[in-house]
């Protein structure tokens, strides 16, 4: 009996330290699904599961198309591009830089780099089942990053280290209009200068086929080795069409164009160094646009369902104010009456919140496992639908749904505080 006593007066205790929660258990328990709350509850987590989870997609999907558009133009494109001005406006080597003065001149301004190559681009034809196309020919030496380019690009064949001479890479889509087979030997034709009547004939085995996406890099460019163009234009081991540098934070890319372009060495010898991010300024501009359209829409999605619960909520109030007017005469003060919804709040959120992440995740595990949604490379650049996941941004995304909403539902709550006692108790059913 007294053990029995014992149980029921710390039953009661803890009911007494957490009488709110105690409260919305109760209400919990003794749900009626024919109530209006209780339909409008459902609709207020639905309404969460589809923001948390248009929110997410937003986020991940923008961040997703940034990341994969970003690296693409970073792998097929140096970060800082160094040539005379000629060169550098036309697009094609036409006159040779001396790599060892351009290199010293860099060292002399102590810039920092994580990796550089030489490289020359010259005008050419090839020929295939008897048609002509013209494309340029990038020679590039043995310090290209080639094993990023094989893990992005390459869909058929593979270069182990480098590629080597008479050997080259040309874009499927050059493949396809000239009916191009993988390891298949082709020719092309070079001219030295606009005096030269009979063009140098040069054999070339494909040895793998890419496709950046970039149509104007797909339909015009082909990678072979430096080697076989200074052979062919006469040029020595010590020249280039262009110097490519990497650099080690990129951030640093316009201060590192501005400080060599305002060097003396630059000036003096008509030399200009270009970036990336000023050739491809009109990209780099479109794709920074996704985040503000992601800001806008995580702030609809956050009000929408902000409103939903708080509607939800406050039909619940009016549903159980005779509920609320006998706590309020029985001493209960609002703090008190104002948690017990804010658990029911809580609630809402939290289930939509679950199920709108299980749908996200399902769909993302869909999508990476089968590739269903496909994208136009020529508008996007890229032609399946990427998600980033980043753990970090997925759980700040769901506390910010969770605290903003938490802390606007606390401050609306200030209608229980309205209610009076007397009056709720005294009126008729």
């Amino acid at each position: 009996m007294i053990r029995e006593n014992k149980s029921v007066i710390l039953k009661i205790f803890f009911i007494v330290l957490n009488l709110p929660y105690y409260i919305y258990k109760k209400l919990s328990r003794n749900k009626n699904k024919f109530s209006i709350s209780s339909r409008i509850i459902k609709i207020s987590t639905i309404s969460v599961s589809i923001g948390i989870l248009v929110t997410l997609i937003s986020f991940s999907v923008g961040k997703g198309l940034q990341k994969e558009i970003k690296d693409k133009i970073f792998s097929i494109q140096s970060d800082i591009i160094i040539s005379s001005y000629e060169n550098i406006e036309t697009g094609i080597s036409l006159n040779p830089i001396e790599r060892s003065k351009i290199l010293n001149s860099i060292k002399n301004e102590n810039l920092v780099y994580s990796n550089l190559f030489y490289s020359v681009d010259k005008p050419s034809l090839l020929l295939s089942n008897q048609d002509f196309e013209s494309i340029v020919f990038r020679g590039i030496d043995k310090n290209y990053d080639i094993n990023k380019f094989n893990e992005l690009f390459i869909k058929e064949g593979k270069v182990l280290s480098q590629i080597n001479k008479n050997e080259i890479l040309i874009s499927s889509s050059i493949a396809q209009r000239n009916d191009i087979n993988l390891n298949q030997e082709i020719r092309i034709f070079f001219n030295k200068d606009f005096n030269q009547n009979i063009p140098d004939v040069r054999s070339f085995k494909v040895i793998g086929f890419f496709r950046t996406e970039f149509s104007e890099f797909d339909n015009n460019i082909i990678l072979g080795n430096i080697e076989d163009i200074l052979d062919i234009y006469g040029w020595d081991a010590n020249q280039a069409g262009y110097l490519n540098i990497t650099v080690e934070n990129k951030d640093e890319i316009i201060s590192y164009q501005e400080t060599l372009n305002s060097s003396s060495y630059f000036i003096d010898n008509d030399l200009k160094a270009s970036s990336v991010l000023s050739k491809n300024e009109n990209i780099f501009n479109w794709i920074s646009i996704f985040d503000f359209n992601i800001i806008i829409i995580v702030s609809v999605m956050i009000i929408v369902a902000i409103v939903n619960i708080i509607i939800a909520l406050m039909v619940l109030i009016f549903e159980r104010n005779k509920m609320i007017g006998l706590l309020k005469s029985m001493g209960a003060n609002n703090n008190l009456v104002r948690k017990i919804f804010l658990y029911k709040g809580a609630e809402i959120i939290i289930k939509g919140l679950f199920y709108g992440n299980i749908i996200f995740f399902t769909i993302v595990f869909i999508q990476k496992e089968f590739n269903i949604i496909k994208l136009n490379p020529e508008d996007y650049y890229v032609d399946i639908l990427p998600f980033y996941m980043d753990s970090l941004f997925i759980v700040g995304l769901n506390s910010l749904f969770i605290f903003t909403s938490i802390i606007v539902l606390w401050l609306t709550f200030s209608i229980i505080a309205r209610i009076s006692p007397s009056k709720i108790i005294n009126s008729k059913s």
